[in-house]
Order: structure tokens, then C-alpha cells, then sequence
């Protein structure tokens, strides 16, 4: 098998499955918002907590992983996609230019 062939493959699916991640995160986290909430209540108490208000420190916190959520898996399904796209069009190039050359008989 050609080795563009498999990166191509492999990049596709792995494009898929950042765009099955990406739908869980938007479908069940709201775009990524409340992701960094629900790790950030497992965290002790008065740990972000001071006198009644969230701390400035968790809430950067919250809003970084909320963010990390959502992009990490948006940006890296699009590279993957376009990663596919340039190595499955090599491939074929490649096919393309093995598939036109003469076959020499020996004659022996």
C-alpha cells in the first residue's frame, strides 16, 4: 500500500474521530462552557471559593479549559482534514503516474 495512501487514511479517520469528540463536547457541554465548571467542583471547597465569590484564578482556570475543550478538537479536525486531502491527492497522483508506465517483457 503506498504510504500516502495510509497517512491519508489515517488522517481521515482521525478527523473523524476529533469531529465525533468535537459533537459530543458542543452537543453536551454547550460549545465547551461548563466543562472547566463541572472539573472545577471537583476540586475541595475552599479551594475557589473565597468569602462567597469565585476566585479570579479558577475562573481564568474554567475559561482556559472550556476553550481548551472546544478548539483542541475544532483545529485539529480541520488539520487532520486537510493533512487527508493533500496525501489522498498524492496517492493518486502516484497511482496515476505507475499506472501509465510500459510493462517490459524479457524475452528470454
Amino acid at each position: 500500500m503506498n504510504k500516502y495512501l495510509k497517512i491519508s487514511l489515517v488522517s481521515a479517520a482521525l478527523s473523524i474521530a476529533l469531529g465525533s469528540i468535537l459533537y459530543i463536547v458542543t452537543e453536551f457541554f454547550d460549545y465547551g462552557i461548563g466543562f472547566g465548571q463541572r472539573l472545577f467542583e471537583m476540586l475541595p471547597t475552599g479551594f475557589c471559593w473565597s468569602t462567597g465569590e469565585l476566585l479570579l484564578s479558577c475562573y481564568y482556570g474554567m475559561m482556559a479549559v472550556d476553550n481548551t475543550a472546544f478548539f483542541i478538537p475544532y483545529y485539529g479536525m480541520i488539520l487532520a482534514a486537510i493533512v487527508a486531502v493533500v496525501a489522498g491527492l498524492m496517492a493518486g497522483l502516484q497511482a496515476l503516474k505507475s499506472h501509465n508506465k510500459p510493462v517490459v517483457q524479457s524475452s528470454n
